[in-house]
């Protein structure tokens, strides 16, 4: 029956950021991403950031199949590790299954500070908290 089909579901979309720490690149910081989904035990993965404080993530996919009632919901939290201190970058939560579903479109270069606060960021469907910046959303 179609109706209870796996369909492929994206996580996480592609994330590509550079990181300053008091505005000069964070060389050498630890990223890592965590994914929270169907479970309480979040999935991670580790990124290190250039000499130029530059660092990305490529997309998570898995595949879903929906049983009533049931709604997708992802968490994503975004942690920097960087000169012994943590910083959380991205905090949120994704509620469609598309790619670049967080933000409506691809973030065209996303920046973050270390030392600047967590702002909420109003977004179609979910929440976010996060200290990053881009200069546009490329809508596809």
């Amino acid at each position: 029956m179609a109706f209870f089909s796996k369909k492929e579901v994206v996580l996480s979309s592609p994330f590509a950021a550079q990181i300053t720490y008091e505005g000069k690149p964070a060389s050498g910081a630890r990223i890592k991403r965590i994914i929270k989904w169907q479970s309480q035990v979040g999935e991670e993965d580790v990124a290190e950031a250039d000499d130029q404080g530059h660092f990305s993530f490529p997309a998570v996919r898995d595949s879903w199949r929906q049983l009533l009632p049931a709604e997708f919901v992802v968490y994503q939290d975004i942690v920097v590790q960087y000169q012994g201190q943590e910083f959380k970058i991205w905090i949120g939560s994704k509620r469609e299954e598309h790619e670049w579903s967080e933000l409506g479109g691809r973030p065209i270069n996303m920046q973050c500070e270390l030392t600047d606060e967590i702002r909420r960021v109003d977004v179609k469907r979910g929440l976010l908290g996060t200290n990053c910046h881009w200069e546009g959303i490329e809508v596809r």
